[in-house]
């Protein structure tokens, strides 16, 4: 058992130190796809000049 759960413990502590180790990475790439996504929705939102879901809601 002693083993067992040691092995557990380093398997973890292996897996939470590569966690940790990329983080950097994982925060740069969420902050760049932040800014694309914000820069295709403001792009979008300039080139509409009228309101594509008006009427949408009307009867006619």
């Amino acid at each position: 058992m002693h083993d067992a759960l040691m092995d557990f413990c380093v398997r973890w502590r292996d897996g939470f130190d590569t966690l940790t180790d990329d983080t950097g990475a994982i925060s740069d790439t969420l902050s760049r796809a932040t800014q694309a996504y914000r820069a295709v929705d403001d792009a979008a939102t300039r080139s509409l000049t009228t309101d594509p879901g008006e009427g949408a809601d009307n009867d006619g």
